[in-house]
C-alpha cells in the first residue's frame, strides 16, 4: 500500500496557505506535467500548447505584485495572477475577512497598483493580433480555499476564485468578509483552469510583455521592484 501508515486513518486535514500553493502549482487539469524548475516553476503541455505556473509565495515577486501563483499561457501570451486566502473560523460558515487584515490590505494595494501601471502601458499598444483578443483583461484573482482539505487527491485544493475587481466591489458595498455561503457567484477549479486554457481571459499585448520583463528582472536580481518607479515614463 502506497499510503504511509500514519495517514491511513486520515482523509482530510487543515492545510496552511503555503501547503495549498505548493499543491496547486503542480496541478493543471488533465494536462501533462512536462518540466519543472528549481525555482518552483511547473510547465504543462497539451497538443502543442503550454501553460507555465510559478509559485512566487514569500518571494520578491509576491512583494512586487501581491500574488502567490502566476499562470502564463504561452500560446496566447496571457497572464493570470492569483493570491491565496484561507476560509477559517468556528462554526459551519468559514470566512475570510476583507477588513482589518493588514496582510490582505497590502496584497490588494500591490495588485491594484500593478494593474494600474500595467494598464497605462497597455493603452499605448496600438497593435492588435487575434490571439490577443480577450473577453476580459482582468489578470488579478483571489482564491479562497477551505481550511480542511482532502489529502489523498491529485487535484487542485478545494476553493473558489474571485476577480480582484469583484472583491473591490464587495468592499465598496460594505462587505466585511466572504464565505462560500455568502458569495453565490464564483469560479470553481474547473472553470478557472478552462479560462486559463482558453486564452480569452487575462493580460494581453504590452501588458503581458511588461509582466514577462518584470518577472524576469525580479528573478534575476532576487529583489522586489517598486512599480511606480519601474514604469515611470
Amino acid at each position: 500500500m502506497a499510503t504511509p501508515v500514519f495517514l491511513r486513518s486520515v482523509t482530510s486535514a487543515p492545510l496552511r496557505e503555503d501547503q495549498m500553493i505548493i499543491n496547486d502549482v503542480r496541478c493543471f487539469g488533465d494536462w501533462e506535467l512536462i518540466k519543472e524548475f528549481k525555482n518552483n516553476v511547473a510547465v504543462f503541455g497539451n497538443s502543442g500548447s503550454r501553460v507555465s505556473i510559478m509559485n512566487v509565495n514569500r518571494t520578491p515577486s509576491e512583494t512586487t505584485l501581491g500574488v502567490d501563483l502566476i499562470y502564463c499561457n504561452e500560446m496566447f501570451s496571457s497572464y493570470i495572477l492569483v493570491q491565496y486566502k484561507r476560509l477559517t473560523g468556528s462554526g459551519r460558515e468559514k470566512k475570510c475577512r476583507l477588513d482589518g487584515d493588514e496582510h490582505f490590505s497590502k496584497e490588494l494595494n500591490r495588485m491594484t497598483e500593478a494593474e494600474r501601471l500595467l494598464e497605462m502601458k497597455q493603452n499605448q499598444d496600438k497593435n492588435f493580433h487575434i490571439l490577443g483578443y480577450r473577453i476580459s483583461q482582468e489578470a488579478f484573482y483571489f482564491k479562497f480555499c477551505q481550511d480542511m482539505q482532502e489529502i489523498e487527491t491529485k487535484g487542485l485544493c478545494a476553493g473558489m476564485y474571485l476577480p480582484k475587481s469583484y472583491i473591490l466591489r464587495l468592499i465598496d458595498l460594505g462587505w466585511k468578509s466572504v464565505s462560500r455561503e455568502s458569495v453565490d457567484r464564483h469560479l470553481n477549479n474547473t472553470q478557472f483552469i478552462e479560462n486559463v486554457k482558453s486564452g480569452f481571459f487575462g493580460s494581453s499585448g504590452l501588458t503581458s510583455q511588461n509582466i514577462s520583463k518584470l518577472i524576469s528582472e525580479v528573478l534575476g536580481s532576487g529583489k522586489s521592484i517598486i512599480l511606480a518607479s519601474h514604469f515611470k515614463a
